[in-house]
């Protein structure tokens, strides 16, 4: 006859503190693992809320650029004919500037340059240089879009009216 045997694990006898010890490694070694689990779901967690909050950040620094932009949309009819009229002319700053007295236009001017300033603003932090340059740099691109007939002011300074 052949005789099976069947291999148990057996604890040995009165070694309660032994079989205790390895029960408790076990179920540390549980715990670990899911303590490791838990942190990797926060962690996922954390990090898409981050995901998320910096997402939400970049939109709302674009909202006052995408509302200055369209605030001056709805300006730029009175702005051209203004410019045309030669009440106002584009200095060297990239901003508008009042060419004769009075105060009939000095809000529109003052609404147009707010705005402008604020995508100036927006461009300088998202490029990494200084407002200064940003505003030198609309105010060449005016410059050369300027039509004939415009008032515009030379980097130097100067009043002339664009040939």
């Amino acid at each position: 006859m052949m005789s099976l045997r069947i291999s148990t694990r057996q604890r040995p006898r009165g070694d309660k503190e032994q079989s205790k010890k390895v029960e408790e490694e076990r179920i540390m070694g549980r715990n670990k693992t899911m303590l490791r689990r838990v942190f990797f779901v926060i962690g996922l967690i954390f990090f898409g809320h981050l995901v998320i909050f910096s997402h939400l950040v970049t939109l709302h620094a674009e909202d006052p650029v995408k509302a200055a932009k369209a605030r001056m949309m709805k300006r730029l009819n009175t702005i051209l004919e203004l410019k045309q009229k030669g009440v106002v002319g584009e200095d060297n700053r990239g901003y508008l500037a009042p060419l004769r007295q009075g105060q009939q236009y000095r809000s529109i001017i003052e609404a147009e340059n707010r705005d402008r300033r604020i995508i100036y603003e927006y461009i300088a932090r998202t490029q990494g240089v200084d407002l200064s340059t940003v505003e030198r740099l609309r105010a060449k691109q005016i410059r050369k879009r300027a039509l004939k007939g415009q008032w515009i002011q030379t980097p130097d300074g100067k009043w002339i009216r664009k040939e």
